[in-house]
């Protein structure tokens, strides 16, 4: 493990010889800056994910590739407050996004009004959300 006073970056081998870097963020500001830079610097977006850590705080995943480099960027907050908004950079996000509204109900910011329900679920209820 390579340790920086910013950030810790794990290097580890995944499928198709790509290099993965795990990035740990320390808050929403630094996960987003990493991602722009990212998408200057050409990277796609491979996905989006979000786990509940427990009671109080939920992770969320971002994963982004270019050429055979890949980096996971992990950003642990608070499950009281609503995701960065990540479609803003990466437009594919929204989905992902809206998929994680649909599935544990967390909202993301700047985009309450446009949420998308693809599920018909009866209101108020999340599948994934632990209870």
């Amino acid at each position: 493990m390579i340790l920086t006073n910013r950030i810790n970056i794990i290097p580890f081998y995944s499928h198709r010889n790509a290099i993965m870097k795990s990035i740990i963020c320390k808050n929403e500001s630094e996960l987003l800056t990493h991602l722009t830079e990212d998408k200057q610097q050409g990277y796609r977006l491979l996905g989006v994910f979000m786990r509940e850590v427990d009671a109080k705080d939920d992770e969320l995943f971002v994963v982004t590739q270019k050429d055979a480099e890949k980096k996971m960027y992990s950003f642990v907050h608070s499950n009281q407050e609503a995701l960065p908004q990540i479609s803003n950079i990466y437009y594919d996000a929204f989905m992902y996004q809206n998929e994680i509204y649909d599935f544990y109900g967390k909202p993301t910011k700047n985009t309450e009004n446009y949420i998308l329900r693809l599920h018909t679920y009866p209101d108020n209820y999340f599948p994934k959300r632990k209870l």
